[in-house]
């Protein structure tokens, strides 16, 4: 599915370099919310199995990871009703539940450029989606850049989320010194990659 979505978000991109089509622009930012939206599904659906297995996880922790709310009725049963989150809060939500399941050190830094340019990105995401006129359908080149910065934003953390959490694996076993020192290094190196484009890096509580 990453590799298909992943495509499409490169080809769109490609496609605008030279300006591109309105057309091509909203569906590059379209392609980069089904990458998003679709990965972060797939880490939502990872939190819950192993936080299920490992018992580590909150009764409301698992009703949100299943999309799922409670309320007492009128005969005063409990029930359940589908949940819909907000984008960004079950963004947030994803991230924090993920480093939870493994024990992870790795913390989201919302306090950045990135999540900025996420907020922004999915502004145009709305607009595109539930237009009221016809100038909303108009996506400007800043918000072409907000949605690259948003998405090669998103890569890198789910790159080192993934990362901290096989270190967090890796402290319950006893891997080869050159196991550790790979993916110490692989870790590094993302990390750097992330403050060259003026990222903030918060892998601690």
């Amino acid at each position: 599915m990453t590799e298909v979505l992943g495509h499409d978000c490169k080809e769109f991109y490609d496609a605008i370099q030279n300006g591109g089509s309105q057309s091509q622009r909203r569906a590059y930012v379209r392609s980069v919310f089904a990458f998003v939206e679709g990965v972060t599904y797939r880490m939502k659906e990872t939190a819950r199995q192993y936080g299920t297995g490992l018992s580590k996880l909150s009764a409301e922790e698992l009703f949100a990871l299943n999309d799922l709310s409670i309320e007492v009725n009128a005969d005063g049963e409990i029930t359940s009703k589908p949940s819909y989150p907000k984008f960004l809060n079950n963004f947030k939500f994803v991230f924090r539940m993920y480093s939870k399941v493994f024990g992870s050190t790795y913390n989201l830094d919302c306090g950045n450029s990135g999540w900025e340019n996420l907020k922004k990105a999915n502004k145009v995401r709305d607009r595109l989606v539930h237009p009221k006129n016809v100038a909303d359908l108009d996506v400007l080149n800043a918000e072409i850049a907000a949605s690259k910065k948003a998405f090669d934003w998103f890569l890198l953390n789910h790159g080192l989320l993934n990362l901290y959490a096989q270190k967090a694996v890796q402290s319950n076993s006893k891997p080869a010194p050159n196991v550790v020192a790979d993916l110490e290094q692989r870790i590094s190196t993302l990390e750097e990659i992330m403050i060259n484009k003026g990222f903030k890096v918060r892998n601690t509580p």
